[in-house]
């Protein structure tokens, strides 16, 4: 049960990484200023607590697919 937890912190901590990178450049190109990483996790985690949870499992969600994603690629290369 432990691991389970640890995997699902470092999964939306990735996903929340990705989503972050992934935004610099959007914010960028709509002209707006981009914000830092420690603003988007406050952001998200000051919201109403649905948005909150949402927000989690949806960076449980781009972690896990991004890193079926890595392996099927190394899959792949190797």
């Amino acid at each position: 049960m432990f691991d389970n937890i640890i995997g699902s912190i470092l999964l939306e901590y990735l996903g929340a990484i990705i989503k972050w990178v992934i935004s610099i450049p959007v914010l960028f190109l709509k002209g707006e200023k981009p914000i830092s990483f420690g603003q988007y996790w406050k952001k998200r985690k000051n919201s109403n607590p649905i948005d909150s949870i949402m927000g989690g499992v949806s960076n449980i969600f781009i972690g896990l697919l991004f890193l079926v994603l890595l392996i099927l690629f190394l899959n792949k290369v190797l």
